[in-house]
């Protein structure tokens, strides 16, 4: 991405996604590689994006190559952004921020327990990991972090239909006032 935040929301959201690149786990998890901490982090910023993965190169359905290009990853969507009033012509802002981890479920020769305890290992590892680095220069100040759904597995119908068998969690981030 080449083009710069300029709004309170868009640095919030950078702000964000640094954390997530910087968390040791997520680096781990998504194979980023690098010779130093600029590199890894950047490395594990392409697993990271705004809304959706980009649309698959040919159809409706991901393509092996474009498996193993995107997953595992983590998306960040916006839930909800306020500025509110705090004195004569002085406003604070500040919003929530959700962010779903998905990755292909590890389910050789695992029972379904088995399956989620190995994910939500990863999952809740990077949680604690986007807790220690709230507050620190360059990264969100987070006011109120959970797990609000997951992990959860997709159901065999939907892989049935041409989906993966993934798992995902779902992170709710509250930042600012």
């Amino acid at each position: 991405m080449t083009t710069a935040a300029t709004s309170s929301l868009g640095k919030a959201r950078e702000h964000l996604l640094a954390m997530l690149a910087a968390s040791a786990t997520f680096r781990t998890w998504v194979g980023a590689t690098g010779d130093d901490e600029a590199a890894l982090s950047a490395a594990a910023a392409k697993s990271i994006w705004y809304e959706s993965l980009p649309m698959p190169d040919s159809g409706n359905t991901y393509s092996d190559a474009e498996i193993d290009e995107y997953w595992p990853y983590a998306l960040i969507a916006t839930e909800d952004y306020a500025a509110r009033r705090v004195a004569n012509a002085t406003y604070e802002d500040g919003g929530v921020f959700l962010i779903q981890l998905v990755g292909l479920a590890d389910d050789a020769d695992n029972d379904p327990n088995e399956t989620t305890v190995l994910f939500e290992n990863i999952a809740a590892k990077i949680v604690e990991e986007l807790a220690a680095l709230s507050e620190q220069a360059g990264y969100l100040e987070i006011s109120d972090l959970r797990i609000v759904g997951g992990p959860v597995r997709a159901q065999p119908e939907d892989i049935a239909a041409g989906g993966r068998d993934e798992m995902t969690l779902n992170v709710r981030v509250q930042w600012g006032s």
